[in-house]
């Protein structure tokens, strides 16, 4: 019971430090200062703009967010077999009290990837349904949170109600929806292409068919629209590997990586602060690596999305001896999801894990002087996620500990995160 104890303590903890974050946060956005009016940008720029008004469709998002659960649903019913294994409820009024009394709810024990890959991707179509009907990043998961909590009060009826699966899938929806809305805007907001009408339809699919739905023309940097800053990295390394019990084996690697920056002078000459709502922040990053110790096989995947929805941006960039000298600070607000899956021996069972920044607090800072740009970083919050990891190559015999149902499976954890990040980039 102590342990128990011990837990609860713990959160509460993390609870009031969150709690404080967000006083000191909410006091620095109300004595922003708006950033000077020769920068010729809104003081909050918008994901898209459009040449006529749109309105938000609540109406289109319910019965968007229903057919989805449908399909679902469908799912469900057509792999019953497999899904009866976790029916413990029957379709009475018992079942019903013992849902909104909170007696049924737990930890589910279902597969990691049914977890903590399949429940993020259904909670990032919840959340792009409602975020490309135009609704603001909070609304959307919401709308998310409300979805989830249907699909597992009704759709699993006859199963307790999954703690894990109420947090991870709005959050992660979140996480990864609004990293994707983000990317496919950047490319929607750019003069009209052929790449540029592909990359963003391919990024935000359901923000381009509802805008063709609607008639609604989007305004691009080419109508005076305030341009991005964006960092964008695609790559190919490779080299050879040494691991215990092998021999030397070549592996390769490849990957991208995204920022995009949708601020108001963001590194330009100017100074000010402004606050932004509007997950304006957003950076990706998918890499894999390919190894050939018995045969080729993916040895790493990884794919970590962060995205600071709302914050304060301050910025003195000056006009030095020809260069610009850039000191911005951002502090914000920031949802972020990774997954990442690990073989180390393509004879055992991959090394899976899933963290979810729930919620985090970010502070950034921005420097450019003559040829040498750098970039601070300092992220704090609580996590919670799953493993599914020994590193091991195969499960050991004659052990056999003490643990519950669910720690057989899945473990999930919740707890305090302090991380530092120190980039430094030299200036192209």
């Amino acid at each position: 019971m102590s342990g128990w104890l011990r837990s609860l303590r713990c959160a509460l903890s993390a609870q009031r430090s969150l709690f404080l974050g967000a006083l000191v946060f909410g006091g620095l956005c109300a004595v922003a200062r708006p950033c000077r009016a020769d920068d010729s940008t809104e003081l909050e720029p918008k994901l898209l703009r459009y040449r006529e008004p749109q309105s938000q469709h609540y109406v289109r998002v319910t019965l968007e967010e229903l057919a989805i659960l449908g399909v679902g649903l469908g799912q469900y019913w057509y792999n019953r077999e497999e899904n009866s294994q976790d029916w413990q409820l029957n379709y009475d009024w018992p079942s019903l009290r013992a849902r909104l009394n909170g007696e049924a709810y737990a930890f589910d024990a279902n597969g990691f990837d049914t977890n903590f890959l399949f429940h993020p991707v259904a909670g990032t179509f919840y959340y792009l349904a409602a975020r490309s009907n135009r609704l603001t990043p909070f609304e959307s998961l919401a709308v998310a949170f409300g979805a989830s909590a249907i699909w597992e009060f009704f759709g699993e009826f006859q199963e307790k109600v999954s703690v894990n699966d109420v947090v991870v899938t709005p959050m992660a929806g979140m996480a990864w929806g609004e990293t994707l809305t983000q990317l496919g805007a950047y490319f929607l907001r750019q003069c009209p292409s052929g790449s540029n009408r592909a990359l963003g339809t391919v990024l935000a699919p359901f923000t381009v068919l509802h805008d063709a739905t609607d008639g609604a023309e989007r305004l691009t940097v080419c109508d005076g629209e305030s341009p991005s800053a964006h960092r964008f990295r695609l790559y190919v390394q490779g080299g050879e590997t040494w691991s215990e019990g092998h021999s030397p084996y070549p592996v390769l690697h490849a990957g991208i990586q995204t920022e995009v920056i949708h601020l108001p002078g963001f590194a330009r000459v100017g100074t000010g602060s402004s606050t932004f709502t509007d997950g304006n922040v957003s950076r990706l990053r998918f890499n894999t690596s390919f190894s050939n110790v018995d045969s080729i096989n993916v040895s790493d995947l990884t794919f970590l999305t962060q995205t600071v929805i709302a914050g304060l941006h301050s910025r003195k960039n000056t006009f030095e001896h020809g260069e610009v000298r850039q000191r911005e600070t951002l502090f914000g607000f920031m949802v972020g999801a990774e997954y990442t899956r690990h073989r180390y021996d393509p004879r055992a069972e991959p090394d899976r894990i899933f963290l979810l920044d729930l919620p985090a607090f970010t502070t950034r800072y921005y420097g450019r002087a003559k040829d040498l740009g750098w970039e601070l970083s300092l992220d704090a919050g609580g996590a919670f996620g799953g493993a599914d990891s020994l590193v091991l190559s195969e499960a050991p015999r004659g052990y056999t500990p003490e643990l519950t149902s669910v720690a057989e499976r899945v473990t999930i954890t919740w707890s305090g995160s302090l991380l530092v990040r120190v980039h430094v980039l030299t200036s192209v």
